[in-house]
């Protein structure tokens, strides 16, 4: 719902299904690795691999966000306990430009990578 700011009345519901949340929860994820990689060093900066667990939307809304601040390999690492839902988020993202690599295990997928984000319970 959207407020009056001066006298808190109800003006809009906007009914979007939670693409603001999910755009929100994004963009906070993207800010967090900005502000780390902006303190790191360059030799940092030529290493990121940015590694997702989970493949849900927050999964490709991260990716999306992430690779607008920080200049990762588009490249990324993937795991997800399902691996139709794996799949479905290589094809989704490569219509995007990114390639996801899917991982059969957490530990492959976190090995060597900088930024991790878990978007999955």
């Amino acid at each position: 719902m959207l407020f009056d700011s001066k006298y808190g009345g109800a003006k809009c519901v906007l009914q979007d299904n939670g693409y603001l949340t999910d755009l929100r929860t994004a963009a906070a994820g993207a800010l967090a690795a900005k502000k780390i990689f902006d303190g790191a060093g360059a030799w940092a900066k030529e290493k990121v691999q940015l590694c997702v667990i989970g493949s849900g939307i927050q999964a490709m809304m991260q990716v999306l966000v992430i690779k607008e601040v920080v200049s990762i390999n588009l490249k990324v690492k993937c795991w997800t306990r399902t691996k139709a839902n794996g799949i479905k988020v290589v094809d989704d993202m490569a219509k995007l430009g990114v390639t996801i690599i899917l991982s059969d295990t957490v530990g492959e997928a976190i090995n060597d990578s900088s930024p991790i984000v878990t978007t999955t319970l």
